[in-house]
């Protein structure tokens, strides 16, 4: 196609524009005329020279390659976050919320007894306690615990005490009121012994119940130790005060309590527990009330008198052994524990050193995935007004409906012992003849605690 020059093309919109014109401009002077062509002439190139700039910006920017485009889809919910009173959106969430919030847990334990024991004189049914427990971490470098017992003589505070897990030295510092590391059964609670009572070795020369329990401060580090061998040593100091055992009459009448444990796994199912345990405390004279008992309280009818003079001193040295067996392809079916514990109990008297032992040995098999049974066989001498050597077997079973709730029943076989010979110390000796054995008799404890999780679980060995 012939392309027209641009001359004739100017021409041509200059005819169309006059025959397009009103009647007022046809009759203007041949000099206006031609000034106002000029005018829309220059005007016309200049906007050609605009459009042939345009298209060449656009021919040298290269064209973008077509991405391929997904199927629309609908916009998920947007879910609504809380606002602040600025209208910003809230930063806490339920993890923070947890954080800031303590793990609480709550624990019934209910205890029936049936059946005649002159020394263990319990109520056929009683609520023994209800147990709640609050723990927290303070902080990335510390946590904190309280256990609070509710009984049927009022509240109480079994522990609190906050831990300090990240100091020099590799220590770990706890302070506050709490169970001391002497022995094993001792720093359990009642919902997680393996047995419906403690030992009589406990009850008669740790105090029972309540042990050795007080406000005070304790320390402890693993040592160094060969390969395989794992060495913890704990020390502690209490404030003095602890049920019978220990008294307190002046801020110098602090009690000291030192353990030292040694685990090693014999075999990729078994491993011992061993541990060696030292205590000393001050005390003034006991008197004691009637016969010798024992129940909640190591011996309810045992009064220490406040001390005259020079406080007398007690020391008591301890052993316990731990022996578990759980098979890794039979582990929630079949399992074994083993567990022994010998207390030497050497307490100062006005006219002499007063020496008493006692041990308790026991085991329990994993018959099925939820049932146990355990043997137990005690021995203790009395601490407390005269001299005897009571013995005591026991048979248990246990069902654990789930994991945290189980039912225990257990036979025991007491076996009070009126005296035997005793040595004094350096004091006259008393000798007394004969070995009379009292009527056996027979009692039937059941017990049945519930609690929450990370409360009851499974009793620790």
């Amino acid at each position: 196609m012939r392309r027209t020059s641009r001359p004739s093309l100017n021409g041509a919109c200059l005819v169309c524009l006059l025959a397009s014109a009103p009647p007022a401009l046809r009759a203007q002077t041949p000099t206006e005329m031609n000034a106002r062509f000029q005018a829309m002439e220059e005007r016309i190139k200049a906007l050609e020279s605009e459009v042939s700039t345009l298209k060449a910006a656009l021919a040298a920017v290269p064209e973008p390659a077509a991405a391929p485009q997904a199927p629309p889809g609908p916009a998920p919910p947007q879910p609504m976050q809380p606002t602040s009173q600025t209208g910003a959106p809230a930063q806490s969430s339920d993890a923070s919320a947890r954080l800031m919030n303590p793990a609480i847990s709550l624990i019934g334990n209910l205890l029936g007894a049936g059946g005649h024991n002159p020394v263990d004189q319990r109520p056929s049914l009683q609520m023994v306690e209800s147990e709640l427990a609050l723990s927290a971490a303070v902080d990335p470098y510390a946590r904190a615990d309280v256990y609070l017992s509710f009984g049927e003589e009022g509240v109480e505070v079994e522990e609190a005490y906050m831990t300090f897990t990240s100091l020099p030295a590799g220590l770990l510092l706890r302070g506050g009121r709490m169970r001391a590391n002497f022995g094993k059964v001792n720093t359990l609670h009642r919902h997680v012994l393996p047995w419906v009572d403690r030992p009589l070795v406990n009850s008669y020369l740790l105090g029972g119940e309540d042990g050795i329990r007080d406000a005070g401060l304790s320390v402890s580090r693993l040592l160094p130790s060969p390969g395989g061998l794992f060495l913890e040593a704990v020390g502690q100091v209490y404030r003095g005060d602890s049920s019978v055992i220990f008294q307190q009459r002046s801020r110098n009448d602090l009690t000291a309590v030192g353990h030292l444990r040694a685990y090693r796994d014999l075999t990729e199912s078994t491993n011992l527990d061993l541990g060696f345990s030292f205590a000393r405390g001050h005390h003034g004279e006991a008197e004691l009330a009637g016969p010798y008992t024992i129940g909640e309280a190591a011996a309810p009818n045992v009064t220490l008198l406040p001390g005259d003079g020079n406080f007398l001193v007690s020391r008591i040295y301890g052993m316990d052994a731990t022996l578990r067996w759980k098979p890794l392809r039979r582990a929630i079916y079949h399992s074994f524990v083993g567990r022994a514990e010998m207390v030497w109990h050497h307490r100062q008297e006005p006219f002499g050193l007063r020496k008493a032992f006692g041990y308790y040995a026991s085991g329990e098999y994993q018959l099925a995935r939820r049932w146990f049974a355990g043997v137990r066989v005690d021995q203790s001498d009395r601490l407390f007004g005269p001299r005897a050597d009571d013995r005591q077997q026991s048979v248990l079973l246990t069902y654990w409906p789930s994991e945290f709730s189980q039912i225990r029943a257990q036979f025991r076989l007491p076996r009070p012992r009126s005296g035997r010979r005793q040595n004094l110390g350096r004091s006259p000796r008393t000798r007394l003849s004969g070995f009379p054995l009292r009527r056996a008799q027979t009692e039937l404890h059941l017990q049945s605690p519930r609690g929450g999780p990370a409360h009851l679980g499974r009793p620790p060995a």
